[in-house]
């Protein structure tokens, strides 16, 4: 079966990965909050749903625990770019929820399903691992989720489960006058094309920085 998941495939990392897959023979259901702005055929299913909510979670999860893919790669993410307390808590609850929990439940149902397709998680390279200033929630979510998939490879050595690791990108998710900006920064097509080549190998680790 030639069926890929991918969250976030509106725009960014997400959409270039859909691009990439459709060119490549396979059907795409991409799960976000929007549509993307562009034609991608008939080979591309569209499924409208915030993550960042838990009935949107739930739904995902469930799914997940009777429909099988081939391939699924949770790309969804984001956070607030502020001062920690300048933001309310639920701009911070957002990115927790989004770049976190959906992922984690999406991946309990697959565990309790015995279902175990390669599965792509993204993190981040700065903000897993460092102090990320004025990005708190999604340096906290990133922290959780690298800590999570590396304690999933070990009690899973038999699942295909793999964690990019890609440096800042250049999408509309990076405010403009973010100081990453004044960095070197990926661009969504690049990462997708390194991306998709290391997921064909099978032989590759499971853990990929950029």
């Amino acid at each position: 079966m030639k069926e890929i998941l991918i969250t976030g495939a509106s725009r960014g990392l997400g959409l270039a990965l859909t691009k990439i897959a459709l060119k490549n023979g396979f059907v795409v259901e991409g799960w976000s909050r929007r549509p993307p702005q562009i034609d991608l055929g008939e080979a591309f299913r569209f499924q409208s749903g915030d993550l960042a909510s838990h009935e949107s979670q739930r739904e995902l999860a469930e799914y997940l625990s009777v429909v099988q893919f081939s391939k699924i790669m949770f790309v969804a993410g984001g956070g607030p770019y502020a001062l920690y307390g300048d933001r309310e808590w639920k701009d911070h609850e957002w990115a927790i929820q989004l770049s976190f929990v959906s992922i984690a439940r999406a991946l309990h149902a697959l565990a309790r399903a015995k279902n175990f397709p390669q599965v792509l998680t993204v993190g981040s390279a700065v903000a897993e691992s460092s102090a990320d200033p004025r990005a708190a929630s999604y340096t906290s979510a990133k922290h959780a989720l690298k800590g999570l998939v590396e304690t999933l490879q070990v009690e899973y050595p038999s699942w295909d489960l793999r964690h990019l690791s890609p440096g800042y990108m250049d999408t509309d998710l990076l405010p403009k006058g973010a100081a990453p900006r004044a960095k070197v920064i990926w661009g969504p097509k690049d990462v997708a094309k390194l991306t998709w080549d290391w997921l064909k190998d099978p032989s590759a680790k499971r853990q990929y920085r950029l």
